[in-house]
């Protein structure tokens, strides 16, 4: 089972990935396609807040949108290649 503090890393982790594969979109932009606040987004980013089932959906759609290849919400929190959550 995973603990709220890996669900937050493996998030963040995955969100840095897909920012980066995005071209680099400012957290505005993030916040205002998910309609997330840009404190969110950054928290998110940053594994500070653990993003509920609404929000998770919501940045799944967008970075499917963005990159035009499906992402899911069990992506955004699975596990990251090193399996530790930490770039």
């Amino acid at each position: 089972m995973v603990t709220n503090d890996e669900a937050k890393d493996n998030i963040a982790f995955h969100l840095k990935e897909l920012m980066e594969k995005a071209g680099k979109p400012s957290l505005r932009e993030v916040a205002d396609a998910t309609g997330e606040s840009h404190t969110a987004i950054h928290q998110y980013l940053n594994g500070e807040k653990m993003a509920g089932s609404g929000p998770l959906m919501r940045l799944a759609e967008y970075f499917s949108r963005a990159l035009r290849r499906k992402i899911t919400t069990d992506y955004l929190l699975s596990p990251p290649p090193n399996g530790n959550g930490k770039k």
